[in-house]
């Protein structure tokens, strides 16, 4: 008799098959997957309050300008908190900022906009660039945001942020 051959009587059947661990791996990566996205939207939508926050305070700054000087003609981005220094929103797109931010204005209108960085030190999770925007007709009457995916103003209103 040969006592290496161990009968199938005598074997553990207390094992997964190899089509068993496939099958959860696939479900495990599937789900993974969904989470990730999931996450990286999440962290965009924080991102996003950050352009909505910087929009805010220039709000306030283009209201106290206008009031202050009767009219928002002549108005530039350093009157609302913009520009290269620390202590202001940035102009440009920078290590500690996700957004740059300007100030439009036409004859009886205006907008602040802040337009999502894809350089400057930070490596975004977003596959695309996007712009946030409050617009006014300037006597406040007509105000609302604006989200686009294009890089520059014009775009049609109603867009969706990521």
């Amino acid at each position: 008799m040969n006592k290496d051959f161990i009968p199938q009587s005598q074997l553990s059947t207390k094992s997964f098959t190899l089509i068993e661990l496939i099958v959860v791996i696939i479900i495990v990566g599937i789900l993974a997957a969904l989470g990730i996205s999931q996450y990286s939207k999440m962290v965009e939508k924080g991102r996003e309050a950050e352009a909505k926050s910087g929009l805010g305070l220039m709000r306030t700054l283009v209201r106290e300008y206008r009031l202050a000087n009767g009219s928002i003609a002549g108005a530039s981005n350093a009157d609302v908190g913009v520009g290269p220094n620390a202590d202001q929103l940035p102009d440009s797109c920078k290590a500690t900022h996700w957004f740059r931010f300007q100030l439009f204005t036409g004859v009886d209108s205006w907008a602040v906009a802040a337009f999502r960085c894809m350089s400057g030190g930070k490596t975004p999770s977003y596959p695309a660039g996007y712009t946030v925007a409050f617009q006014s007709d300037g006597n406040g009457e007509n105000e609302f945001w604006v989200c686009a995916s294009s890089s520059g103003y014009g775009w049609a209103t109603g867009g969706v942020c990521p």
